[in-house]
């Protein structure tokens, strides 16, 4: 008889060890060797003392133990959970109000395997900031610092959004007045825009 008939592994690293004992029709115990096999050597393996190693694939495997013309066989199903997130890019740099970047992220198991199947979801943390689409898509809406988390199942990540303003172009107010009177002073007005021609405010402008 085997140990078990059905046993559960979450995780590829995960190991078993199955038993089988042989016995007569008495029930007496025998010294009988134990050839074990796997059905699909791609989700698990198992050893000639009967220990089961999953592969890397998913699925369901059965173990069979086999003595003289007897077969008992359990089966093995192997589950590979996700272990983390990768996102990319990692870190997210944006020098204008408006500007956008599409975030990817990727849901791995514990070796590093892709799991197509997990989907990613985004959400931000800082409204004033930047936003965030569920499908990735960064806004900046504010000057400073925040984090966007991408989720998938259980496994989560933050990448750090920074929004800054690079000044991009200088528009000059010129006062209106008369004729110049010599020793009056003129004040001239200067404000400055990103790219995405959003005003500046305070900006440090050299006459």
């Amino acid at each position: 008889a085997l140990t078990a008939d059905t046993v559960l592994v979450t995780e590829f690293e995960t190991t078993t060890q199955l038993g089988a004992t042989v016995r007569d029709g008495g029930g007496v115990v025998l010294e009988t060797p134990v050839a074990w096999t796997s059905s699909d050597t791609a989700v698990a393996l198992v050893s000639s003392s009967g220990l089961v190693t999953p592969s890397g694939g998913q699925g369901v495997a059965t173990i069979a133990a086999r003595a003289g013309g007897i077969t008992k066989s359990a089966r093995v199903r192997v589950k590979v959970g996700p272990s983390t997130v990768a996102v990319n890019p990692a870190t997210v740099a944006l020098t204008a109000l408006g500007d956008t970047l599409r975030l990817s992220g990727t849901v791995l198991n514990a070796r590093g395997d892709v799991l197509p199947e997990v989907g990613v979801t985004f959400k931000w943390v800082d409204t004033t900031v930047a936003h965030v689409t569920p499908d990735g898509l960064v806004r900046a809406v504010g000057v400073g610092s925040t984090s966007v988390t991408a989720v998938g199942d259980t496994v989560r990540r933050s990448v750090t959004v920074s929004v800054t303003q690079a000044p991009d172009s200088v528009s000059v107010s010129l006062p209106q007045f008369g004729a110049l009177v010599p020793g009056a002073n003129v004040n001239f007005s200067a404000f400055v825009f990103d790219r995405n021609n959003n005003a500046i405010p305070a900006p440090n402008i050299l006459w």
